[in-house]
């Protein structure tokens, strides 16, 4: 039996899906949240201009690069979106942070990297959503790459005087022995972790040390994180909710206010020594 449509029926099926898909893919955000072309870095409009750049966030993706795409949720627009949600939720506890891009835009990973080096020693922040071959695999996680040993001077003595913004302190002369490593990053992602995945909504998948472009040339603190995994049904349909997004924006800056707020009481925050307290020099400028 011949079970073929009419081919005006098929046409309107066809517009129908078309139309439907559409509208789930806008259904994220309401119109005045659709992304706006804009430069990059600070702009105009900015409402903390003149205050001091505390954080560069850094939405993953844009313009050409999707990024990870399950069914209409795009990783450049949830990024784009969670990144912007963060930035006011700074901005409502007065804390200033600028954006590597603002719209749908291509952007260059130099590009961003440069953004952040124009603001150096403050939190480097990009963000991404992930995808696995398999649909099990779930939760939040954030990358760095840091660790690198910082040089010291070796001074001898103490002569009870500050100098550069820290004391000097007994040292026993052997320059092996003078050596800090630089674990911000590690620092400001557990912070950041630990503040996404406290509720439970996410799980925690940790922190770890991976060769990427953003978070190995940006300066320290910087870090990737990766908000979860679109290929996981359950977590696409949390993301694909305003409200969920929201929730994840402030619970990421939660993290990066918890980190300054300890950077700023002691500036050797996140910084380890490998050597025993007072055999060892660290200068802040």
């Amino acid at each position: 039996m011949d079970s073929a449509l009419p081919k005006g029926i098929w046409f309107a099926i066809v517009a129908a899906v078309g139309v439907s898909m559409l509208g789930i893919h806008y259904s994220m955000k309401s119109a005045d949240e659709v992304p706006t072309e804009e430069p990059v870095g600070e702009v105009a409009d900015d409402v903390m201009k003149g205050e001091p750049v505390r954080v560069v966030l850094d939405p993953g993706h844009g313009g050409g690069d999707g990024g990870t795409v399950v069914f209409s949720l795009l990783e450049k627009e949830l990024a784009l979106d969670i990144s912007m949600r963060v930035r006011r939720a700074l901005e409502r506890d007065g804390i200033r942070a600028v954006m590597t891009r603002q719209g749908d835009r291509d952007v260059e990973l130099a590009e961003r990297v440069e953004l952040g080096r124009k603001h150096p020693g403050v939190p480097f922040v990009s963000i991404h959503l992930n995808r696995y071959k398999s649909a099990s695999v779930r939760g939040a996680e954030v990358y760095v790459m840091d660790g690198k040993p910082v040089p010291l001077p070796v001074v001898k003595g103490y002569d009870g005087q500050k100098m550069g913004g820290s004391e000097l302190h007994w040292t026993s002369g052997n320059s092996a022995n003078q050596g800090f490593f630089d674990r911000r990053s590690t620092t400001l992602g557990t912070q950041i972790l630990a503040a996404m995945t406290d509720g439970g909504d996410l799980e925690n998948r940790g922190v770890r040390q991976r060769k990427l472009f953003v978070v190995e040339h940006a300066p320290p603190p910087s870090v990737l994180v990766e908000c979860g995994y679109l290929s996981n049904p359950g977590e696409a349909r949390k993301f694909s909710k305003a409200a969920f997004r929201e929730k994840v924006a402030q619970n990421i800056a939660k993290g990066i206010g918890s980190y300054l707020e300890e950077a700023e009481k002691n500036p050797t925050y996140g910084f380890t020594r490998d050597s025993t307290l007072g055999e060892a020099v660290l200068t802040i400028k």
